[in-house]
């Protein structure tokens, strides 16, 4: 038994399912990644890894249109590309840490400086610098990255004590826990229910009004769950320039609080 198929004119065209090519906006100079497939529409993303930006297409739709698109979504598209290499280098800042490397705390730079050989194994902050003493004759990588995280940690929480108080009054609200951990995609989070509130460590290398609009954005959440109207009234009310820190941290790669 033999089967037709299905039938095509014989100038009918068949285009590959997919083409993929690396173009270049020759205005800018912008270098791009351009996937041909079968969709409706022209969508843009940048690629978390390199910042790459990647644009797929329909078939018809020309280059010269492509073209266009990118030099109307220009500047989306350099604060997307800014916000992902901070960001890179902000999940990177507390693993490049030797001694005579700096670390920013609070914004400002810290000098690292190890000191082999103590009487005892201790870590402070001097004027500056970030003392290390260990009274192992050197230092691993992996033992100063641990003794560093663990003053970063205990800085942010100090600052944490004196600030809580401050911002639960002016909110009226209270709290059951506040903790800090590492997150990839949120400088801080609030389990409303049980009013614990996570701050990501990250944040000490920010000024403080950036900790501070933070911490408020948390508070705020036990007054209204939902990002509204009423939620960035009250924002407003509390912290009235609250904006100002809101964007330092979006150009730093995370936007949400």
């Amino acid at each position: 038994m033999f089967g037709l198929g299905r039938w095509r004119p014989a100038n009918a065209q068949t285009l590959p399912k997919t083409v993929v090519t690396h173009e270049r906006l020759a205005e800018t100079g912008m270098e791009f990644k351009l996937t041909r497939k079968a969709i409706k529409g022209v969508y843009l993303r940048i690629g978390r890894a390199d910042a790459q930006l990647q644009v797929s297409a329909p078939h018809h739709i020309s280059l010269p249109l492509i073209h266009r698109i990118l030099l109307e979504k220009q500047d989306w598209i350099l604060q997307k590309q800014a916000q992902v290499k901070s960001q890179r280098t902000l999940q990177n800042r507390s693993d490049k840490i030797s001694d005579g490397s700096t670390i920013l705390l609070f914004d400002q730079d810290h000098l690292i400086s190890v000191h082999p050989n103590s009487k005892r194994d201790l870590t402070l902050i001097d004027n500056g610098t970030i003392q290390v003493f260990t009274r192992a004759s050197a230092l691993g990588s992996t033992q100063l990255q641990e003794a560093i995280v663990q003053q970063l940690r205990v800085t942010l929480q100090d600052y944490l004590t004196t600030r809580l108080p401050h911002w639960c009054e002016k909110i009226d609200v209270g709290i059951n826990f506040i903790g800090i951990k590492r997150m990839k995609t949120r400088w801080g989070s609030c389990n409303i229910r049980d009013r614990r509130i996570w701050l990501n460590l990250e944040l000490i290398h920010m000024p403080a009004g950036c900790i501070d609009m933070v911490l408020a954005h948390e508070l705020v959440h036990l007054h209204e769950r939902h990002h509204n109207a009423r939620f960035y009234a009250l924002m407003d009310q509390f912290m009235p320039d609250w904006q100002r820190w809101h964007t330092h941290l979006k150009l730093k790669g995370i936007s949400d609080a």
